[in-house]
């Protein structure tokens, strides 16, 4: 007998409550990757419902190559997900990334779980386009607020049980409204799209050709005010994703941006401004501090309204070593970008 969700959840609580205990201990960035399994990957697994020689199997063997899975998980004996696992103290990379497609690729298994075991990030490999594109949801378990976001968190985690993976509730039920938002969003911020076209043309019309704009400005101004809104799905349904309060959802990219290093982490950003230079610094959650002020915030243009006290492009208004965000931030977009 498999476990309930009720007690599954109760379960997820006390195995964070033991994870954030370690991970504050200065020996728990050095945990080893077999103790990261023993203490926390192994219990997040029977919590989700596999179990015995049906449900799970170990160092799964990749065909032709000597390496293997460290899970697959099984539903009806079949495999439905790879798991990948590694050391506490090890961040998950773009190189975890490319390991654990490969390997699901090879094996013919479309869902795939990196973790390592405070961060869990979930890959449907038959997403066309490039790595980056085939991870659909990203966890942190040891997030700031978990408390609050407890509920919301542990149902996006139950998608990867087995009874939401047996009952077509799980995992597959987010491929559509995300592989929607990510038409959309393409749509709207490929400088060469019909969309942006359009909108190019509408603007001249509706301003009796006294504006035109180029694809270039079309998109940064939809690149600054992009937001998502999020319908909560029905329970059980789909995940909620995560987003900071209120009912839209900004879109953290100078967070994206220091994951993938194209800034760091707690880089200062200045601005001129009034004959005056101001300061900013990014944190490594993508919320910037201004110079003096206690608030943290997430929209750069919020920021630069603080100072100009007016509507203001934040990613025009702020440079790093002299060079506008806004530069920086379209190479998310470059084609030849590497995933």
């Amino acid at each position: 007998m498999g476990v309930g969700k009720d007690e599954a959840k109760t379960r997820l609580r006390t195995v964070l409550t033991e994870l954030a205990a370690v991970w504050a201990a200065p020996e728990g960035k050095s945990l080893s990757e077999a103790m990261t399994k023993f203490n926390f990957i192994n219990k997040y697994i029977d919590l989700l419902g596999y179990e015995g020689m049906a449900d799970l199997e170990l160092e799964h063997p990749i065909k032709n190559s000597g390496r293997f899975i460290d899970y697959v998980l099984k539903v009806g004996g079949e495999p439905v997900i790879a798991v990948e696992a590694k050391p506490l103290g090890l961040a998950l990379s773009d190189v975890v990334e490319a390991q654990l497609l490969e390997y699901q690729v090879v094996e013919n298994i479309e869902w795939g779980v990196a973790t390592n075991a405070r961060q869990v990030w979930v890959y449907y490999y038959l997403i066309q386009g490039p790595a980056r594109d085939k991870c659909v949801m990203k966890m942190d378990l040891l997030s700031e607020g978990l408390d609050v976001r407890f509920d919301s968190l542990f149902e996006r985690f139950w998608l990867l049980s087995k009874e939401s993976m047996s009952t077509g509730t799980g995992l597959i039920s987010m491929i559509k409204p995300w592989q929607l938002e990510k038409a959309i969003e393409g749509a709207i911020l490929d400088k060469t799209s019909k969309v942006v076209r359009a909108l190019r043309v509408d603007v001249k019309n509706r301003t009796g050709g006294r504006i035109k704009v180029t694809p270039d400005e079309v998109t940064s101004w939809l690149h600054n005010r992009l937001v998502r809104v999020s319908v909560p799905p029905s329970p059980g349904t789909g995940p909620e994703l995560p987003r900071p309060p209120g009912k839209q959802i900004f879109k953290a990219y100078l967070k994206e941006m220091i994951e993938r290093e194209i800034i760091p982490a707690d880089a200062q950003v200045s601005a001129e401004y009034g004959g005056q230079e101001h300061t900013a610094v990014i944190d490594a959650e993508g919320y910037l501090w201004l110079k003096g002020e206690r608030e943290r915030i997430r929209k750069p243009g919020v920021a630069a309204k603080k100072i100009t006290g007016e509507p203001t492009d934040g990613f025009e208004f702020w440079k790093y070593q002299g060079v506008p965000l806004a530069r920086l931030r379209d190479q998310l977009w470059r084609k030849e970008a590497s995933p």
